[in-house]
């Protein structure tokens, strides 16, 4: 039997996302031939994403800018903006050591 899917609202572009998008709009504007970069437009946007100001671990990440650029691209898609905001993170929490596991710790010496 197959699972029938929920029907869901889609979800909002990642950063990275709207930066690939910004970057192959660019590259198309100054390539109006239809030359494509070398290795794809993909790899090229992955290139150059490390110091895009739209990445959070970027050095030169602009909060006020990257919230400006992410709200206009964005706009009239409110709905899915809401839900995604009232989901939790879904990161992965560490497994609790067990009682045997601390003892076992606390018994271990590290000098030398």
């Amino acid at each position: 039997k197959k699972k029938e899917k929920k029907e869901r609202k889609p979800r909002l572009p990642s950063a990275y996302n709207v930066h690939v998008k910004m970057t192959a709009a660019e590259w198309k504007g100054a390539h109006p031939d239809g030359e494509q970069p070398e290795g794809g437009a993909m790899k090229h946007a992955s290139a150059s994403w490390a110091q895009s100001f739209l990445n959070p671990k970027s050095d030169s990440h602009d909060e006020a800018k990257a919230t400006r650029v992410m709200a206009e691209y964005n706009k009239g898609k409110e709905g899915a903006a809401s839900e995604q905001e009232a989901t939790p993170s879904k990161k992965r929490k560490k497994p609790e050591a067990s009682p045997v596991e601390e003892e076992e710790e606390e018994a271990v010496s590290y000098t030398h």
